[in-house]
């Protein structure tokens, strides 16, 4: 077991975040992070554990790999100075990385980006199958993950039509969370409509698209 952690912190954030990481890396065969403390800044560099995957390599392709199978909670904050280590986008100020368990929609892992004192949030919902592969290609970030969620939660909040749409928005308003994709070719729209409560920490601000594909799971 390796659980060798080095950092310098000096954010009154951090404390429950080193916390939270402490614990969640104490029972893992293998736990990688590297923190470097600039003033006011904090950079994570990266973030590894074996069975849980979760890696993060901001000094090339922002989000190269994301993998997060089973229900854990973290907290990842990189705030003013961080825009140095990026190389596809030179202008972020902030970025906010987390995980929490919403009782009724289970795992929402969100990505908080801001560029040029513009703020854009990233939402994934996850679970177990059926799976759906979500894939992030913007000016600003590259993202790929897959989106899961079981049966059973799918029939509380997720309502399905015939109506075929080839992009995914995720649209804030003022009391729901609005979220379409495509699956495929089986031109199935699946509309999603949260009440707001289910999401206390996100808050979308802009309509981002995004590409969707299905996998066949009666393979």
């Amino acid at each position: 077991m390796n659980n060798n952690f080095k950092a310098e912190v000096k954010s009154e954030h951090i404390p429950n975040f080193y916390e939270i990481m402490y614990n969640v890396g104490s029972i893992c065969p293998q736990v990688f992070i590297i923190a470097e403390h600039n003033k006011a800044s904090l950079t994570l560099t990266g973030y590894l554990e074996v069975g849980w995957n979760f890696l993060i390599d901001l000094n090339s392709v922002m989000f190269q790999s994301i993998n997060c199978p089973s229900k854990k909670v973290f907290r990842i904050e990189a705030d003013s100075g961080v825009s140095r280590i990026f190389q596809e986008s030179k202008h972020v100020t902030s970025l906010k990385i987390y995980e929490q368990i919403s009782s009724s929609i289970y795992n929402l892992l969100s990505f908080e980006v801001t560029e040029n004192g513009f703020k854009t949030i990233y939402t994934i919902v996850y679970n177990s199958v059926p799976e759906f592969t979500i894939e992030i290609n913007d000016d600003t970030s590259q993202f790929k993950n897959s989106w899961s969620v079981l049966p059973t939660v799918l029939e509380k909040w997720l309502s399905v039509t015939d109506e075929d749409h080839e992009d995914v928005y995720f649209n804030h308003g003022t009391n729901i969370l609005n979220i379409k994709f495509t699956c495929g070719d089986d031109d199935n729209d699946f509309n999603i409509d949260v009440n707001k409560k289910d999401f206390i920490v996100y808050n979308i601000i802009e309509q981002v698209q995004f590409k969707v594909t299905r996998q066949d799971l009666s393979v």
